[in-house]
C-alpha cells in the first residue's frame, strides 16, 4: 500500500484528529514553507492508534524515528524507485 491509499483510506474523524494533533491542516502538504514531519508523525499515530488504542501522541513522537512515521505512511520504498 502506498502513501496515498494509507492517507486517503483515513475516514474524517481520523483526519481530523491528526490535524488537531499536528496543529496543522492536511494541506499543508501542499505547501512547500510548511514542516511536515509534525503532520506526517500525527497521521502515523493515527493509524498506529488502530492497533494500539492507547499509545500516546506524545510517547509516538517521542520513540519513532521519521524512518518508523514513513513506513507506518507506506512513504519511500519500492514505490518511489526510478522515479525521476
Amino acid at each position: 500500500m502506498n502513501n496515498q491509499d494509507v492517507v486517503s483510506q483515513m475516514t474524517a474523524a481520523e483526519l481530523a484528529i491528526a490535524e488537531r494533533a499536528a496543529g496543522m491542516s492536511i494541506a499543508s502538504f501542499d505547501d512547500p514553507n510548511m514542516p511536515t514531519v509534525p503532520l506526517m508523525g500525527a497521521l502515523a499515530w493515527v493509524v498506529k492508534k488502530r492497533t494500539e488504542p492507547t499509545l500516546a501522541y506524545q510517547a509516538f513522537m517521542e520513540n519513532s524515528s521519521l524512518d518508523d512515521i514513513q513506513t507506518v505512511l507506506g512513504f519511500g520504498g519500492d514505490d518511489e524507485e526510478g522515479k525521476a
